[in-house]
């Protein structure tokens, strides 16, 4: 009887134990699981930072591309429009004039 005590006390500490095993097993791979899950939180917090950025910036061009003044300096540099009253010179080269002033 004593005998048969001892092999259930025995397979019980081996359970116990199989489970304190397991559990610690499971535990640190849950932490490693979870620092991983927070490392690509925090790569995609940082890229939505950027993306935020990139549509203010993005936002304050299409706001200065709609304003007057924006169209008044591309029609002067593209189209050579001018006011009016204004006149335009022209720089010529030297090069062009044949050296002579």
């Amino acid at each position: 009887m004593a005998n048969k005590n001892t092999g259930y006390k025995r397979i019980k500490l081996l359970i116990f134990f199989g489970v304190i095993v397991y559990a610690g097993i499971t535990f640190f791979n849950q932490q490693f699981l979870i620092s991983n899950q927070l490392g690509k939180q925090n790569e995609l917090l940082a890229k939505e930072t950027e993306i935020k950025q990139e549509i203010v910036s993005s936002q304050s061009q299409l706001d200065y591309i709609g304003s007057d003044s924006y169209v008044i300096k591309e029609a002067r540099e593209r189209l050579g429009w001018m006011f009016g009253d204004e006149t335009k010179y022209v720089e010529v080269p030297s090069t062009q004039t044949g050296g002579q002033q």
